[in-house]
């Protein structure tokens, strides 16, 4: 399922926007089996033509465990940040997309090349799945790790809320069904 609802995204993308950042958010499944690209930097028509992809789909656009490299790996079951320049070779690793052309453009569009720097700052959702933030950008340093840990955890303190909230909605209809069943 998505995480997050459309405001709590634009927020995000207000956030790192106006700190022209690139980014992207990943959700990975209750086991850590299966991770699915949930909302990502918008420039150019092929990065929006995957939003719309993303958009269109139940559960974003998926990859496997068996695809992660190591440090991906770390990150996501240690529940560790981290700060590495190998971005470019991490998304080629984990993506279905076999047509090396294709991600080349996305990694372009996307302005990653060999030398970008990247945060990766993995949270744990109140239902076990894991939200992953990765943002880069020319000026991201080893030292932004704690700035961008905290602001993960605000993402996933509204998130949290939210599906707190979404779940009290569900649980109130299905009483008021329950209710209707009785009288």
């Amino acid at each position: 399922g998505q995480v997050g609802s459309t405001a709590v995204l634009e927020a995000l993308d207000e956030a790192l926007n106006a700190l022209e950042l690139q980014y992207l958010l990943v959700l990975t499944d209750e086991k850590k089996e299966i991770a699915s690209i949930q909302k990502i930097s918008m420039k150019g028509w092929a990065m929006q033509r995957l939003g719309s992809r993303i958009k269109n789909s139940s559960s974003g656009i998926n990859s496997h465990r068996k695809q992660w490299p190591p440090a991906i790996l770390t990150t996501i079951d240690k529940l560790i940040p981290i700060y590495t320049t190998d971005i470019y070779d991490f998304i080629p690793a984990s993506v279905v997309e076999k047509r090396r052309h294709i991600i080349d453009l996305a990694l372009q569009q996307m302005q990653i090349n060999k030398n970008t720097a990247a945060i990766l700052v993995p949270q744990e959702l109140a239902d076990q799945r894991v939200a992953l933030l990765g943002v880069w950008g020319d000026d991201l340093q080893e030292k932004d790790v704690p700035a961008f840990t905290a602001f993960a955890g605000q993402i996933t303190s509204a998130v949290t809320k939210e599906m707190l909230h979404e779940s009290g909605k569900e649980q109130a209809r299905n009483l008021s069904r329950a209710n209707a069943l009785i009288e």
